[in-house]
């Protein structure tokens, strides 16, 4: 169980309220105090425009399609936009608020610095992988009172191979594995563990 609660929100959250009115007194109206900061503006990039974000170790990330002009009220800056009008402005900012701790992407990073940034904020909630899986493979654990369930998908058009924390039994094909498992290209696997 988790002690801190984590919210990741990116741009152009909270503008409109359930009924799709504007909200009113900036941006992102019922988020501002969760975030500790404001959104004065916003700007959809032209079709290939792009700009640069820096990170605090001086890193720089390309970024595209969207920019939020971000004043912080509380929040800390993580990257700043390092190109054009909103240069040296908040792009990502991180807020503790109460027993929580709240991230802003006021544009969209590239997937270097997505990568990057979502395993920080995985380390930091205990998220992690329920096995290692290469890319294109995805893993999803359920558990059911003592039961226990690998749900394994090859979205490649290669064969993969997933290795096992301990033996697991095949609910659709019937077979029995033990340290690996490979799956065909677009193939899946439903295993108990331990079986």
């Amino acid at each position: 169980m988790l002690d801190t609660v984590i919210l990741v929100l990116s741009f152009f959250s909270g503008i409109v309220d359930e009924n799709e009115h504007v909200r009113l007194g900036g941006y992102p109206a019922p988020f501002r105090e969760v975030l500790g900061l404001r959104v004065e503006d916003f700007v959809p990039f032209a079709a290939g425009e792009r700009n640069r974000i820096l990170t605090r170790d001086d890193t720089s990330y390309s970024c595209e399609l969207w920019a939020d002009l971000v004043h912080l009220d509380g929040a800390e800056l993580l990257a700043s936009y390092a190109e054009g009008f909103y240069h040296g402005t908040p792009a990502v900012t991180r807020h503790a608020f109460g027993q929580g701790v709240a991230y802003y992407l006021g544009t969209r990073p590239e997937e270097p610095y997505m990568r990057q940034f979502l395993a920080t904020v995985c380390r930091e909630t205990g998220v992690g992988a329920p096995l290692e899986a290469p890319p294109g493979v995805e893993v999803v654990r359920r558990k059911t009172g003592e039961d226990s369930f690998l749900f394994i998908l090859n979205h490649g058009a290669q064969p993969a191979k997933v290795r096992l924390d301990g033996p697991a039994r095949d609910l659709l094909a019937g077979s029995e594995h033990g340290g690996t498992l490979t799956l065909e290209p677009l193939g899946v696997a439903v295993l108990r563990e331990g079986s």
